[in-house]
């Protein structure tokens, strides 16, 4: 959950510098690497859902929760 997190913590400053400068071309690179990363863990935070103790699940409603804001706070930032 942790790699997760950290995941998009990195997803949202890459987004934060294409931005800034949406023609750079080299940021086509990256955002490819990104786009394949996103899958894996997406898909390896999924797995997670299920047979969860309570702490288990309390994290992993926090990392959910952490990771929706500042998805959100990107969006936001970006209008």
């Amino acid at each position: 959950m942790d790699d997760y997190e950290a995941f998009y913590d990195d997803y949202c400053a890459f987004m934060k510098k294409y931005y800034k400068n949406p023609s750079d071309l080299t940021m086509i690179i990256e955002y490819g690497k990104l786009m394949a990363q996103a899958k894996k863990m997406d898909t390896s935070f999924e797995k997670w859902d299920g047979d969860m103790n309570h702490a288990e699940s309390q994290y992993y409603i926090q990392v959910s929760s952490r990771v929706a804001q500042k998805l959100n706070d990107l969006a936001y930032s970006m209008q």
